[in-house]
């Protein structure tokens, strides 16, 4: 992986994490599929300003949270539905 300037962790996760099929598609192995060091050195990341990272940030984890709030919720009606 390659970062121009500096980069926020959080963004660099974020961003990884929403192509996960597309690292899963490039791993290799069987019982349990790797990326090797070259095939990471090969991917690129656009990195805006890290002002600009720490806004998607924060807004990304915003958003998350209130997801996870809005499950937590549901699954606490289904355990009464349950009852």
């Amino acid at each position: 992986m390659n970062f121009s300037g500096s980069s926020d962790s959080r963004f660099v996760y974020y961003w990884l994490w929403m192509r996960r099929p597309i690292l899963i598609s490039l791993s290799n192995g069987g019982g349990q599929p790797n990326l090797s060091q070259d095939d990471l050195k090969k991917i690129w990341i656009p990195i805006p300003g890290l002002d600009e990272q720490k806004e998607i940030v924060r807004y990304l984890d915003k958003k998350t949270f209130e997801v996870d709030e809005h499950a937590m919720k549901v699954e606490e009606a289904v355990e009464k539905l349950l009852e």
